[in-house]
């Protein structure tokens, strides 16, 4: 082979070694540029989870700070509830009082009267224990499930409510057409009936209606199990209807309504395994809970 003929070959392999390094050295490169984005992205995606893990922990903050207040609300609405139903037992003691002081001056007094008087004395003393007492259980911490009676729950929420219902004359009917059994947290539930009622007597506020009138119906079918609440207090305006779940929605006027108060009935809904939701029907209100049975098994 002649000189001339290796000095060529010598100059290829020198070239195709001067390609090589350029394709290794762009090839490091690469290598160096997807190491990188690798790194960023694994950055990035440990920095969403954190940042989404911290956006949940807000929201389940919230959620509380939300039942909290809505909790605070009916705690005030209560304690007021309690001088209204302690104001007929005391009337009717310091009345029974001041005529045992009128029989004893006109000398009409005898063992019949005492007995009567300790009778009826003591059915307004009864009374105005059991008050504090349905109140106590209504806010009590409880976090165990159990199953308990709608009826009797509705019951409970009627009791607390019967004096402020009576001084706006609303008439309250339960309609048991079915039997209801809920495994729950009863006092959670209680919130979401009260919260139920308590908009529909505020409904009426302002409004001319004759026999103002909260109707409670308990039905079972082979799917669902519903409490359903409807009032004939006109109907839900239909541009408020859509939103009325939303947080901060609310249809009463500047400072009567906090707007959390159906949020969270939606929410005590939810964690009995239930949904909530409201429809207008025949110039009334109707508000639905529902539970499907088949989602239990």
């Amino acid at each position: 082979m002649s000189q001339a003929r290796i000095d060529e070959l010598t100059n290829e392999v020198y070239k195709l070694q001067k390609q090589l390094a350029r394709i290794i050295e762009h090839s490091d490169k690469q290598s160096e540029r997807l190491f990188m984005m690798h790194k960023e992205l694994y950055s990035y995606k440990n920095h969403l989870q954190k940042k989404v893990q911290e956006e949940f922990a807000k929201a389940k903050e919230k959620e509380r700070m939300l039942f909290e207040q809505s909790k605070l609300a009916a705690m005030g609405e209560m304690i007021n509830a309690i001088a209204h139903q302690w104001k007929q037992p005391v009337s009717i003691l310091k009345m029974q009082i001041e005529m045992l002081g009128y029989d004893f001056e006109f000398d009409e007094f005898g063992k019949s009267d005492i007995e009567t008087f300790q009778h009826n004395a003591n059915t307004q003393i009864a009374h105005m224990l059991n008050t504090p007492d349905e109140f106590r259980s209504f806010f009590k911490t409880n976090k165990d499930q159990k199953e308990f009676d709608v009826k009797k729950t509705i019951e409970s929420v009627l009791f607390l409510m019967k004096d402020e219902l009576m001084k706006n004359t609303v008439h309250t009917h339960i309609v048991e057409k079915n039997p209801i059994v809920i495994k729950g947290i009863e006092n959670e539930f209680k919130h979401l009936l009260l919260n139920l009622i308590g908009n529909a007597k505020d409904a009426f506020e302002g409004k001319e209606i004759q026999n103002k009138s909260i109707e409670l119906i308990l039905l079972e079918t082979k799917r669902h199990k519903k409490i359903i609440v409807k009032d004939n207090a006109g109907g839900i305006d239909a541009k408020v209807l859509e939103h009325i779940f939303k947080p901060n929605v609310t249809t009463k006027p500047e400072g009567k309504g906090t707007g959390i108060g159906l949020y969270i009935g939606t929410q005590i809904a939810c964690k009995h395994q239930g949904t909530l939701h409201a429809k207008n029907y025949k110039k009334r209100a109707v508000f639905i809970f529902e539970q499907d049975k088949l989602a239990l098994e």
